[in-house]
């Protein structure tokens, strides 16, 4: 089996752009395994010290399971960026249902108002 070096995890970046146009980014970031452990890595981020950006780890060390389903790095870009799709199906499902629940209880309260009036 190859040794792993690297772990990867894609996130978003939204920049101003021309005229105040938000511009989204998708950068995949590579993280560098300083330590093994049966069950998983650490990993940090040396990249581009200080600049902040989502899915960063600003220089400090973060463990990541070899096993879990739920990994926040993936030892390839592909598995990284399924994830990535993955996580971001998953937050719009619970920004839909929060909507339609802003909807429904916003509807609850007009009716409660008219009954009041």
């Amino acid at each position: 089996m190859e040794e792993v070096k690297h772990l990867y995890r894609y996130d978003y970046n939204l920049t101003s752009g021309f005229l105040d146009l938000t511009r989204v980014e998708l950068p995949c970031y590579k993280f560098d395994i300083i330590r093994e452990t049966p069950c998983g890595y650490w990993i940090v981020d040396h990249e581009e010290e200080g600049k902040f950006t989502m899915g960063r780890l600003m220089g400090k060390e973060k463990w990541v399971s070899k096993t879990a389903t739920k990994r926040w790095a993936h030892d390839t870009e592909d598995k990284a960026l399924t994830n990535f799709i993955y996580r971001k199906k998953y937050q719009l499902r619970m920004l839909e249902d929060q909507v339609g629940n802003v909807k429904y209880t916003l509807k609850l309260a007009e009716q409660l108002k008219e009954k009041v009036l």
